[in-house]
C-alpha cells in the first residue's frame, strides 16, 4: 500500500488467508496491481474476523474530511 502512495484509515491482517483488509482507502491509483482488490464491505459484518465490535463501529462511522 505505502509503495502504491495508498493511504487508509484502519488495517487488519488476515493470518489464515495470508491477506490484510484495509478499511476506507485513500489515493487509489486508476490501475490496481493484480493482487489488490476493492470491495464495498461492512465492518460490522467482520467482527471476530480480527475487528473488535468498538473497532467495526469506529470503521463504520469513518468519515473523510475535505
Amino acid at each position: 500500500m505505502k509503495e502504491q502512495g495508498i493511504g487508509y484509515f484502519y488495517a487488519v491482517p488476515q493470518s489464515m488467508a495470508d491477506q490484510w483488509w484495509f478499511y476506507h482507502p485513500q489515493n487509489l491509483p486508476s490501475t490496481l496491481p493484480s493482487f489488490v482488490s476493492v470491495q464495498e464491505v461492512d465492518p460490522l459484518r467482520h467482527v471476530g474476523w480480527g475487528l473488535s465490535e468498538q473497532d467495526a463501529k469506529k470503521i463504520s462511522e469513518f468519515k473523510v474530511e475535505g
